[in-house]
């Protein structure tokens, strides 16, 4: 094992969420129970944050990247996306969290999505 110099950022969506997935798509969407679908998703951070706050205000500063890749996992119309969203509306649509020690566990070196061929079908 192997400690990454990362942070980890974990990203839950809420049902606000969902609600505004099904008011920009017109589909119907709904927030899974959480023990038949985890929709938490990890991003690994710059792990240069010495304290919390450095970490909350990065994310302030980034929360339109990460709110439009957490919308694109299940809705890809870009051109429907709410711009410009505030802090206080991202921290309705997520909860989150930011763990300081990540290990990795796996002995192999890390392979890239990008870097990776494409499964075979």
């Amino acid at each position: 094992m192997k400690d990454v110099n990362r942070h980890a950022l974990i990203m839950t969506p809420l049902p606000s969420f969902f609600a505004m997935l099904s008011r920009i798509s017109g589909e119907k969407f709904e927030a899974p129970v959480a023990t038949e679908n985890d929709t938490s998703r990890v991003y690994l951070t710059p792990g240069d944050f010495l304290y919390q706050e450095e970490a909350l205000e990065w994310l302030e500063e980034n929360r339109q990247i990460f709110f439009e890749e957490e919308i694109y996992g299940w809705f890809t119309e870009e051109d429907k996306y709410p711009q410009d969203i505030t802090w206080e509306e991202f921290q309705d649509y997520f909860t989150f969290s930011f763990q300081s020690m990540v290990t990795d566990t796996a002995p192999e070196d890390a392979v890239y999505q990008s870097e990776e061929e494409e499964p075979a079908s």
